[in-house]
């Protein structure tokens, strides 16, 4: 429900070049099946955050993604991820809506300081989904953020050369080894 919206501000931001301190507002046009289920309008905890699209956003908009270490409270109380989150406003589209609810579909408008207006479109084939897959190095990326401070870089290592050559392997349950240490 949420990533959708979260990549056409990240990518938003990165082509257009736009720091966070550029940002006067984002507003998030939706329907409800995004906006019903994640309810929460400001998110003063990480457990509030990943029901929060302020805070998604907020954390896509400063850290550039909303991973591990952004769902902390100590990442959630940084005092310009709260004052990012009084910057987004969430609005129920009704156009948005009469599309209907087979894909997920939202529109991201930003406007800098200067004025200037931006709008993106979500990608309604998601990325990481089965019509917009990740590529090898953002699956990586995401592997090596979930297990941030739980694995050695040894063991990401070992997983990683192992699980790209799964085919290759005599025994496929070798993959666990790194875990195993």
């Amino acid at each position: 429900l949420t990533h959708p919206s979260m990549d056409a501000l990240k990518y938003l931001m990165k082509d257009e070049k736009i720091n966070f301190k550029d940002v006067l507002e984002i507003k998030l046009y939706a329907a409800q099946n995004i906006l019903g289920p994640i309810r929460y309008q400001f998110a003063n905890t990480e457990l509030e955050g990943k029901f929060c699209m302020h805070f998604l956003l907020s954390a896509i908009a400063i850290a550039g993604k909303a991973g591990k270490s952004e769902f902390t409270d100590k990442f959630v109380k940084r005092k310009e991820v709260q004052e990012m989150q009084k910057r987004i406003k969430t609005i129920q589209d009704r156009e948005i809506e009469a599309m209907g609810f087979d894909k997920i579909r939202s529109k991201i408008e930003l406007i800098t300081n200067d004025g200037t207006k931006h709008v993106r479109w979500a990608n309604e084939n998601y990325r990481g989904g089965p019509l917009n897959p990740l590529s090898d190095t953002e699956l990586e990326e995401k592997f090596h953020d979930a297990s941030f401070g739980q694995l050695s870089k040894a063991q990401k290592t070992d997983f990683l050369d192992k699980i790209w050559k799964i085919e290759q392997l005599d025994n496929a349950c070798s993959i666990l080894d790194p875990f195993c240490i």
